[in-house]
């Protein structure tokens, strides 16, 4: 769209614009509030939160096979290392 505007005999502004217009409708009615769904709304967020909590924690602590391999190979080198009695 292209849009001029006469400032006097001499000047003059061009605006040039361009782009996507975007309408919006709202139809439908407004629901009332009610206490049941409400509760029922919030004890199924927190019952998502628990389950989300217990797989995050059950992956996060699960060692892998990697880190037992790692763990056993650091500990044969560490008995190596500090053992005294060799000295």
């Amino acid at each position: 769209m292209v849009e001029v505007q006469k400032l006097n005999d001499t000047h003059r502004v061009r605006s040039v614009k361009q782009g996507i217009q975007v309408n919006f409708a709202q139809t439908g009615k407004i629901g009332r509030f009610s206490v049941q769904v409400l509760i029922v709304n919030l004890c199924s967020g927190l019952g998502m939160m628990a389950i989300a909590t217990v797989v995050v924690d059950a992956i996060g602590t699960t060692p892998s096979s990697t880190s037992t391999t790692r763990h056993a190979r650091h500990t044969r080198h560490t008995a190596h290392t500090h053992d005294t009695t060799r000295m």
